[in-house]
């Protein structure tokens, strides 16, 4: 027999819509009543049947609630707002910076900048120090820290700034890679080697390893003996390692004792730290080339209480200890 073939609508006729099954995730504040205004030709009523709802009033936030035999009310499309991609930078510079004007941010530093802020006239010259003579130029240092600073987004003339002065303090203004007599410590194998010196015994050894997918617990000298390791660790300590947290942030809010307490967990060098600080933001003239500063106290000026460190229950309990330190 033949198929039976399909009637065709009348003319004039608009054919219905298909019925759809819909759920809805209740939100805070919304009642059935509400959740009813939302959907065409429903009542609560029908909703609560359709859920086996006895009590109206007893929805709750994130429950899935079946809209019965309905379609959604057409709405009008809203445009799509301009979300900011997600990003680790910190740096309170616009992302789309290459720079602002004669600064230091979002860019790479030349060989003779480095030299110019740094100020000393050979590198890496310890008789402990590792390194391979050929490592031990400006040229690979620039290089290096370039793409640690680029690796880590360490991108705003402060962050950058507190970052070099910092590595030039651990590593005794860029003279070595190793911790002084760390092989008589009693962490030891696992004593500071890096630029900001990954030290403290065997934690951060594991951490950065894990990191890196690199064994440096079985072969932490590794660690020294390349000028590329020396520098990445330090980037890695910056903005992951340090137990104070992310040091970038407190960077570019110009907070050298936050910052400082994040490196050695204490006090030891904090006036060489401080004084390396304020060298390198004049030698780079932040305070009158950068554009990006967005200060709430005077640039170079360090005081306890201006410092994000008396949140911590650590420097409040030391206050009077910490203010001796303030300018």
């Amino acid at each position: 027999a033949a198929k039976k073939q399909g009637i065709a609508p009348k003319a004039g006729t608009v054919p219905k819509e298909p019925i759809q099954e819909i759920s809805h995730v209740v939100r805070k504040g919304e009642t059935l009543s509400s959740i009813a205004g939302k959907y065409k030709d429903v009542t609560y009523q029908e909703i609560a049947q359709a859920n086996n709802i006895a009590d109206p009033n007893s929805i709750y936030i994130g429950q899935r609630l079946k809209i019965p035999n309905q379609t959604p009310v057409p709405k009008t499309p809203k445009p799509t707002p301009q979300i900011k991609q997600p990003s680790d930078e910190t740096s309170t510079c616009r992302p789309d910076r290459t720079g602002c004007g004669e600064c230091f941010c979002h860019r790479d530093f030349t060989v003779e900048e480095i030299k110019k802020i740094i100020g000393v006239s050979h590198l890496f010259s310890w008789k402990n120090c590792p390194l391979p003579k050929n490592e031990k130029t400006y040229e690979r240092l620039t290089e290096e820290l370039n793409k640690t600073m680029k690796q880590y987004k360490i991108a705003s003339c402060l962050q950058k700034a507190h970052f070099l002065s910092q590595c030039a303090h651990e590593s005794a203004n860029f003279q070595t890679t190793v911790e002084g007599y760390g092989y008589k410590a009693s962490y030891a194998p696992y004593y500071g080697r890096g630029l900001i010196q990954l030290t403290h015994g065997l934690s951060n050894y594991k951490k950065y390893s894990k990191f890196k997918g690199i064994d440096f617990v079985k072969n932490p000298s590794l660690i020294a003996n390349k000028l590329s390791l020396a520098c990445d660790v330090s980037g890695w300590y910056w903005r992951f390692g340090s137990v104070w947290g992310d040091l970038n942030i407190y960077a570019d809010k110009d907070d050298c004792l936050r910052i400082s307490l994040g490196v050695n967990g204490g006090m030891n060098g904090y006036n060489d730290r401080k004084m390396k600080v304020k060298k390198y933001i004049k030698t780079m003239q932040i305070q009158t080339k950068c554009k990006n500063l967005h200060l709430a106290k005077p640039l170079g000026i360090y005081k306890y209480t201006t410092s994000d460190a008396k949140n911590k229950s650590w420097a409040r309990k030391h206050r009077n200890m910490l203010e001796k330190y303030d300018d």
